[in-house]
């Protein structure tokens, strides 16, 4: 039912080694959900029959339905027995868990990376002002010796991220909110499960540590730190570099 009607997927090979059953599912749960954020599957579209998906993932039947079950959890398709399953405005979505998928599947192009740097400059631009508040100077110290830790690293290598999720954790911690503690944690752990999202550093770690330095004197005085961070990576290299493809 509805298979003359259903939208195409993009081509999903199968792996070339076996897959566990809960790998395969979100494998093809990513692929469709990508698609429909994507709005390569448009609100109201019927997703092609199980069947279909089946073998264009190279995946059994079962693990077709666990992944469009995951899909309904997020609220991105609606599932009725004896009709097709259909495709939903995932702006109409209330699970929040769909926008740390929303970036986790952004594309790789210069405007998914673009809108994900904004993203997180202006996150750290709200999180600078609360911590500015709360920071005791003792916090202040840590962050200063943390700073000079990355000023010692020479490239952006792991090395340079433990150090840089040190120092925004501690940032976190110092405002004293938990939800910002674990955004924040949430965005470390995405790029190092995901490294293509440090395209968006390219400012070497001692040109960082000098910035940090103006950042940590300010967070000290508690004088508009969250305005210089801002004015500062307005005017930032690899931010200028991301923004220029952004603009119309």
């Amino acid at each position: 039912m509805g298979e003359e009607n259903a939208v195409l997927l993009p081509e999903s090979p199968a792996s070339e080694e076996p897959v566990e059953r809960e790998h395969a599912s979100d494998r093809v749960f990513r692929a469709i959900a990508a698609a429909i954020l994507n709005r390569e599957l448009t609100p109201e579209a019927p997703l092609p029959p199980e069947r279909e998906l089946s073998d264009r993932f190279g995946v059994s039947r079962i693990v077709v339905r666990e992944a469009i079950h995951r899909l309904k959890e997020y609220e991105l398709v609606r599932v009725r027995q004896g009709s097709p399953t259909m495709v939903l405005d995932p702006d109409r979505a209330t699970d929040m868990r769909l926008l740390g998928l929303e970036i986790e599947l952004i594309p790789p192009t210069p405007e998914g990376l673009a809108a994900f740097a904004e993203r997180q400059i202006h996150s750290g631009a709200a999180l600078i002002d609360l911590a500015e508040q709360r920071l005791e100077p003792a916090e202040i110290d840590e962050l200063e010796a943390i700073t000079e830790e990355i000023a010692a690293v020479t490239e952006l290598n792991d090395e340079w991220l433990r150090h840089e999720r040190r120092y925004w954790m501690k940032i976190a911690q110092g405002a004293h909110n938990r939800l910002y503690v674990r955004e924040t944690a949430w965005y470390f752990n995405l790029l190092e499960r995901q490294p293509r999202f440090r395209a968006v550093y390219t400012v070497l770690p001692s040109q960082r540590a000098a910035f940090y330095r103006l950042l940590n004197a300010n967070l000290r005085k508690r004088q508009g730190s969250a305005a210089m961070y801002l004015e500062m990576l307005r005017s930032a290299p690899d931010v200028e570099q991301l923004r220029a493809h952004t603009r119309p």
